[in-house]
C-alpha cells in the first residue's frame, strides 16, 4: 500500500486551495487524508479522499514485506 506522507502539500480540486496533509487514516483498505487549509482568514481541517485533491509529490510505500 502506498500513501502520501503527512507534511505533503496538495491542492484541493474545485476550490484550487493549497492544503497540507496533517494525518492519514486507513480503514478497511480505504485511505483518507486530513487536510489543513485556510478558507479566507479561517483555518479549516477536514477529511478528504485522494480523488478530491492533486499533488506532484510521490507516495511512500507502507506495510510489512
Amino acid at each position: 500500500m502506498e500513501i502520501y506522507k503527512s507534511g505533503t502539500w496538495v491542492t484541493i480540486k474545485g476550490a484550487n486551495i493549497s492544503a497540507i496533509i496533517v494525518a492519514v487514516n486507513i480503514e478497511f483498505g480505504a485511505i483518507s487524508y486530513k487536510l489543513s487549509y485556510f478558507d479566507g482568514l479561517k483555518r479549516t481541517i477536514e477529511w478528504f479522499n485522494e480523488e478530491e485533491f492533486t499533488t506532484e509529490a510521490t507516495k511512500t510505500k507502507i506495510g510489512y514485506k
